[in-house]
């Protein structure tokens, strides 16, 4: 039998974020925008805004998940910095 590794390289560490962020309600959300903004450019601005502030938020995790290598997620990395 072979062993699998447990590893996940940085586009598996962005893509788990974005999944855990989008969820179900991109199915709900987009009428929302759409209907609040009034127009479709708008809503595509709003949501491309969003996306480059859920890519930045998934970097951070990234770079918090290299650094402190302890597991917990966010207990951890607010535990290591005594907060």
């Amino acid at each position: 039998m072979t062993k699998l590794e447990n590893q996940m390289g940085r586009w598996g560490a962005v893509s788990y974020i974005v999944g855990n962020i989008v969820g179900s309600g991109i199915f709900i959300v987009p009428g929302i925008v759409l209907k609040n903004s009034g127009s479709v450019g708008l809503s595509l601005i709003i949501w491309l805004f969003s996306a480059f502030f859920a890519i930045v938020g998934a970097y951070c995790y990234i770079e918090l998940g290299t650094s402190i290598r302890k597991s917990g997620g966010d207990f951890a990395y607010l535990t290591h910095v005594r907060w």
